[in-house]
């Protein structure tokens, strides 16, 4: 049996979709401003914004969106943790594992833009 290292592919803008591993800089000092600049290995550089910029950043650092660099809507993680959570594991344990993951991706908050 051989034992293979699962790859992680994240969407870079519009067209381009690259693996986690082929990003080398991650520059979030404009997060805050909903800009994100990323360095690939083949020394393209992206400037993103918007969505697209915290989409990624979610994908790859969601930690940068912590604190108070970003603004949620109040209490926004306390309904995702409260009911997607257990709705989450109940559909799992129900054998709707798909469903779980759709109401469990559809309540992660996203920061107010």
């Amino acid at each position: 049996m051989s034992i293979t290292s699962k790859k992680n592919f994240v969407r870079v803008g519009v067209d381009l979709v690259v693996e986690e591993s082929d990003i080398l800089e991650l520059d979030c000092t404009e997060l805050q401003l909903y800009r994100v600049s990323v360095l690939l290995r083949t020394g393209r550089r992206f400037d993103l914004e918007g969505q697209q910029a915290l989409d990624l950043v979610m994908a790859i650092k969601p930690s940068a969106v912590e604190g108070k660099r970003l603004r949620f809507a109040r209490q926004a993680w306390a309904f995702h943790n409260l009911i997607a959570h257990p709705g989450l594991q109940i559909l799992v344990w129900l054998g709707l594992t798909k469903l779980g993951m759709k109401l469990h991706d559809s309540t992660i908050p996203r920061p107010l833009l």
